[in-house]
């Protein structure tokens, strides 16, 4: 992988690579800030390393212990996740989701997916609850300016109802993550979305894709 984040451990055994860093590296943080909004605006599938792969097909596993002492995993389109900067990850999740309430008392989380070929987890705490900020004119047209044209466009094609559709937002820091690859074989994929609606005209209601820019965008100026 592109490191631009410092590696603070690299593990070599016969066949297997394992590394850790405090922060996503270029390439991934890349992804996870812009790969929705490229593929949506080139109509095109981006490409993880070597292994071509659909942004809006891209899905994570946040994985946290229950009561119970039991693994829950809810998965994360990049329609719920957009990482502001190399430390710090944004997650939308419903409301009722166990991830939510346990976010929301303050519990550690843990990120895992496939990206060129390695698998990754990434240790995340320190969850802090977002807020929509206040609109006033001069933010809005900050924001119009800034976006890109297919959100933009995604989010005027929403309904006020859709756009308030609820979740809650976390941001939460990246405290250590990880990769695993091997010599002799490639990890191509990991779970994947296969997007089935592509929204209806008649009723005006959004595709999926639609309702992910927009919500992406919303994770993007959340406070």
């Amino acid at each position: 992988m592109s490191t631009a984040a410092v590696v603070t451990a690299r593990t070599s055994v016969p066949g297997l690579v394992r590394e850790r860093t405090d922060a996503f590296d270029t390439a991934l943080h890349g992804w996870l800030a812009h790969a929705l909004e490229g593929e949506a605006n080139a109509s095109v599938n981006t490409v993880q390393g070597d292994a071509p792969v659909s942004a809006r097909a891209f899905t994570a596993s946040l994985m946290h212990v229950d009561e119970a002492g039991y693994v829950v995993s809810t998965l994360l389109s990049l329609g719920e996740l957009f990482a502001p900067s190399p430390a710090r990850l944004r997650v939308a999740v419903w409301p009722a989701a166990r991830v939510a309430r346990h976010l929301a008392d303050g519990g550690n989380v843990t990120l895992s997916f496939v990206f060129a070929c390695a698998f990754h987890q990434w240790r995340l705490g320190a969850p802090r609850r977002l807020t929509r900020p206040v609109a006033t004119p001069a933010a809005t047209a900050a924001a119009t300016a800034a976006a890109t044209a297919t959100v933009t466009a995604a989010a005027d094609g929403l309904t006020r109802a859709d756009d308030a559709r609820s979740f809650d937002a976390f941001e939460l820091t990246v405290v250590e993550g990880e990769w695993v690859s091997v010599d002799y074989a490639r990890l191509r994929h990991g779970i994947e979305f296969d997007l089935t609606d592509e929204g209806d005209a008649a009723t005006q209601s959004p595709s999926t894709l639609t309702r992910w820019l927009a919500q992406r965008q919303t994770l993007r100026t959340m406070i």
